[in-house]
């Protein structure tokens, strides 16, 4: 089983925590006490739900772009074949757990836990690193092209551009940590296995590590583009759009949030964000809250598929272990092998 140096969680972990909930909800009041509430109340009640609701049933499913995207990059990198059921079961539960900490890293150490526990975190953990990385690049170049969509783009294009620009770098050093490894400190070794560096390399080539990469992008830009054509459809479900690319250019830029490693799934920065931007376009920031509101709701019902997921996974377990049992019983005890002359064996009588 894998294992983390350090993973109890201990009494000043728990207040970072709390704190990081805490400055989203706060950044959350904040902006319902700036703009009015009751809009926002009111374009709720308003909203199309013969629209909504598919748009919330397509941001839970659009997450199997992101369990194929696992199971390619498991195959292709590390030479690992992932079942694709349990594979798409353990990612949104993943995705549950990872809606709850920063920048959904959660979801990444899920599933290093799960995998790993079958082949070894070694050859499941650069796959995963390629995804996140891979995923943060795609949604980067999608918030620049995004940029040519708004209305005097120059004004934020340095900030948008520069945070692009540090999302890729720091995702480079991630990988090339991972693939080019010095220490294995955070993470401790089973005893027997080899070196981190000496286990990857090994299984992952330059060569077949950039084509992950290129298949990571790939599968990135399909997923995010289809998450932010989704949040607009929520956007066009309380509220009449008439030039929609202003509307997708702030959803796709706003998305950037998400990546913040500060509060959870960029709660409260993901809503401040959409809301000045809609203003910028000339849309009600309570349009952008009411919206981003509707995408906390696909959040909360993708983390509810992956509890009800967990629990499944479980029981199942719990089966299995109660269904040895009575076979182990029934084989009886097993005869001891002795050694005899001739270097024969022969069970003990």
């Amino acid at each position: 089983m894998v294992r983390l140096n350090g993973s109890r969680i201990t009494a000043s972990r728990w207040a970072i925590i709390a704190v990081r909930w805490a400055l989203g909800l706060a950044i959350i009041g904040l902006l319902l006490m700036r703009f009015d509430l009751g809009a926002v109340v009111s374009t709720l009640r308003q909203a199309n739900l013969a629209l909504a609701v598919p748009a919330i049933a397509g941001l839970v499913a659009v997450h199997l772009v992101g369990a194929a995207t696992w199971c390619m990059l498991s195959l292709r990198i590390a030479e690992v074949p992932l079942r694709w059921r349990k594979a798409a079961r353990t990612y949104y539960v993943a995705q549950g757990i990872g809606g709850l900490t920063p920048g959904n890293i959660g979801a990444d150490a899920y599933r290093l836990y799960v995998a790993g526990d079958e082949t070894g975190w070694r050859r499941a953990l650069l796959p995963i690193v390629v995804q996140r990385v891979t995923s943060s690049i795609a949604l980067a170049l999608i918030a620049t092209v995004a940029l040519i969509a708004l209305p005097r783009p120059g004004e934020i294009a340095g900030m948008v551009v520069g945070a692009a620009i540090l999302l890729v770098l720091a995702s480079s050093v991630v990988v090339l940590a991972v693939w080019r490894p010095r220490s294995t400190g955070w993470l401790t070794r089973r005893d027997g296995e080899p070196r981190l560096g000496q286990g990857i390399l090994r299984r992952a080539s330059a060569r077949r590590l950039m084509a992950g990469a290129w298949l990571g992008i790939t599968m990135g830009l399909a997923f995010h583009a289809g998450s932010i054509l989704l949040s607009y459809a929520l956007v066009a479900a309380i509220a009449p759009v008439r030039d929609p690319l202003p509307v997708i250019g702030s959803i796709a830029i706003a998305r950037l949030s998400i990546l913040l490693p500060i509060s959870p799934s960029g709660l409260g920065f993901q809503e401040g964000a959409l809301s000045l931007l809609f203003l910028r376009i000339g849309l009600p920031a309570e349009t952008a809250l009411a919206a981003a509101l509707l995408n906390r709701v696909a959040l909360l019902a993708t983390s509810g598929l992956g509890a009800v997921f967990l629990v499944a996974a479980r029981r199942d377990n719990a089966a299995d272990g109660a269904a040895e049992q009575p076979a182990k019983a029934s084989a009886g005890p097993q005869p001891a092998i002795r050694s005899i002359p001739g270097g024969q064996t022969d069970g003990a009588r």
